[in-house]
């Protein structure tokens, strides 16, 4: 898609030229999304040709940092129950997790509550019920809380937002 972006637009047009979606769909808003997603498809190449152009070394880092930071992140459960000396391996910690995170997309619900209520239930089918509240409950410590609580703290450095000296 980084070297031939109108296979994707081409392929979108032809799904909604279907006789499926000429049925389903009126023809001015199929027309809309064609146009939207021609738009969006272009500002991304344009984007990311840029930083390819200009930085590729920064883009690479961006995504290796990403990609450490995410797995960082998603093995702070399976230290935890490790913690706990139950017998967990790491690649089902991973898949549990994407899991949990692909469901609270569809939680309509903001600030991402139910990801505990979430991971509670699919924990309980493997773990002793009275571990399940400690493991979430320090699981979201680990990786929601401290980010708010260092977010906070690195907010009022740079905001000045500490006591005013006259």
């Amino acid at each position: 898609l980084l070297y031939h972006p109108r296979n994707l637009v081409a392929s979108w047009f032809w799904l909604l030229n279907t006789s499926l979606a000429t049925k389903l769909l009126p023809r001015s808003r199929r027309y809309s999304w064609k146009r939207s997603v021609a738009r969006e498809v272009r500002v991304f190449y344009q984007t990311v040709w840029l930083y390819l152009k200009d930085s590729k070394l920064q883009l690479f880092a961006g995504f290796i940092l990403t990609a450490l930071m995410w797995s960082a992140q998603f093995t702070v459960l399976y230290f935890i129950m490790t913690g706990f000396n139950l017998g967990t391996s790491l690649g089902y910690v991973f898949l549990l997790q994407l899991l949990v995170y692909t469901i609270v997309i569809f939680i309509p619900v903001p600030g991402g509550s139910g990801v505990e209520v979430v991971l509670a239930s699919l924990l309980s089918q493997t773990v002793d019920g009275s571990l399940v509240g400690v493991i979430v409950a320090s699981w979201r410590f680990f990786t929601y809380y401290t980010y708010i609580i260092f977010g906070g703290i690195v907010s009022f450095k740079v905001f000045n937002l500490g006591p005013e000296l006259d």
